[in-house]
């Protein structure tokens, strides 16, 4: 498998078929479980939130194509110099595209990590009450445990490999703990060594993962000890701590 894509029709299919999956997901979670596809419960609400930043990274990419192309057309030899204005940059047409293809993707990975972070600590809250734990690793690791899970499995690591990518963003780019073992993910072969900078965020890099992360979601929510959970609160949705 290559490391990145050959172009961005490539991305935004990758992104409808997580969107596709996800909804399967929730179609699960209500026929199996009874869990109202529109209810507030913890499980819709994250689900719909992922759901939410996949498809808003779609629309950019096909939006920011479309203006390409719109300008490319009318502009002729001098497209460029109208891209520019209409986007308002002093960068070249390339180097503005690249910024604005980069943060998307950054803000897409991070997003995403939020979002399951929170999920995990809701599930937590209802086999803990007051469970208040920091650090990704060792929350998901105590959902693993609530699975009756090996929490150092292969499904462990590839949501390590989410944090790892998150930290990095925190230090421009480079791993600063400790080097870790290679983990493969899709094929694709993801690699922190300490202080060096990290490759393996390409566009490929981050939906091959978050493609593997949907499923381990999947066998999360779908899992006998939270399939039982009737209800799990979301703070936010549910109005808790709202003044009135």
């Amino acid at each position: 498998m290559t490391n990145n894509y050959d172009n961005f029709s490539q991305v935004v299919d990758d992104l409808v078929q997580l969107n596709n999956a996800i909804i399967s997901i929730r179609i699960r979670i209500e026929s199996e479980l009874g869990v109202n596809y529109h209810s507030q419960d913890a499980r819709h609400v994250a689900l719909d939130m992922i759901q939410r930043d996949i498809v808003a990274c779609g629309n950019f990419i096909n939006m920011m194509r479309s203006l390409r192309t719109l300008v490319e057309e009318k502009g002729g030899e001098a497209w460029e110099d109208l891209y520019k204005s209409l986007i308002g940059t002093e960068l070249s047409a390339y180097a503005a595209e690249d910024n604005m293809l980069n943060s998307i993707r950054f803000n897409l990975l991070l997003s995403i990590h939020f979002r399951i972070e929170n999920l995990f600590m809701n599930i937590m809250r209802c086999f803990e009450s007051g469970y208040n734990r920091r650090g990704f690793s060792r929350i998901s690791g105590d959902v693993f445990k609530i699975m009756e899970t090996d929490n150092s499995g292969a499904d462990q690591k590839t949501l390590t490999v989410l944090a790892d990518l998150r930290n990095s963003l925190h230090n421009n780019g480079m791993h600063r703990n400790c080097s870790k073992e290679k983990v493969t993910v899709g094929g694709l072969e993801f690699s922190f060594e300490k202080d060096q900078h990290v490759e393996c965020a390409s566009w490929k890099h981050i939906l091959v993962m978050l493609g593997a992360i949907v499923r381990i979601l999947e066998s999360i929510l779908l899992s006998q000890p939270v399939r039982e959970l009737t209800e799990i609160v979301d703070d936010f949705s549910s109005g808790a701590g709202r003044s009135s």
